[in-house]
Order: structure tokens, then C-alpha cells, then sequence
């Protein structure tokens, strides 16, 4: 998941699917959890199996560091665009995300 000598950042929760916002939670099937590791290097998202969210099983995509994750919104989940999809962030982890944004590189 992590190439050798990567120095983890920031990790947060983020989830794929219907605006958390508005669903009920029985529509857990359509949800797919992220755990997403920020390093020095790369914005790493991984995916977590849905009865243990918080355990990453794989790399699903590497992004630049330069990658802009914000600017978030609202006090619920706030979305963010990795690539075209829409992932949801829970304000538990707003800190971490603008941690992030501050802290890429602007090339």
C-alpha cells in the first residue's frame, strides 16, 4: 500500500455512495468505505470492508500529493472529489483535511 520510506501525514475516514446527509442507515449496502492515508509522497486511498471500516485491505489509487481535497462545508458529512467520485467526510475529520490542503505542495 505504502512505497518504503513513505512518511504517513494524516489518515481520515471517507465513504463512496448516497449523501450520507439524507439516507437512512439501512442503505449500508450501497456504502463503500475509504480509509485515506496522506504522506509525503502520495494521497493514498484505500478500501475497508463494510464491518470493519476503519482497516484498510487495499490500495485502490494513488493521488498527487498537490491534490486539493476541500475546501469542506456544512456541520454533517461534507463532500469531497477524488477523481470524479463523490466521497463523504464526517466533520470528526475536517482537521484533518484542511491539515492537508494546507500542507501540499503548489506546484
Amino acid at each position: 500500500m505504502l512505497v518504503p520510506g513513505e512518511q504517513v501525514e494524516e489518515v481520515f475516514l471517507a465513504q463512496l455512495g448516497p449523501n450520507p446527509n439524507l439516507v437512512f442507515s439501512y442503505f449500508f449496502i450501497f456504502k463503500r468505505y475509504r480509509v485515506i492515508a496522506v504522506t509525503d509522497r502520495a494521497i493514498v486511498v484505500c478500501g475497508a470492508k463494510h464491518w470493519r471500516p476503519t482497516i484498510p485491505t487495499v490500495a485502490v489509487e494513488r493521488l498527487a500529493r498537490s491534490t486539493q481535497l476541500g475546501p469542506l462545508s456544512g456541520s454533517l458529512w461534507s463532500q469531497v472529489r477524488l477523481r470524479g467520485k463523490r466521497t463523504w467526510v464526517h466533520p470528526r475529520f475536517y482537521e484533518d483535511v484542511f491539515a492537508t490542503d494546507l500542507a501540499r505542495p503548489r506546484w
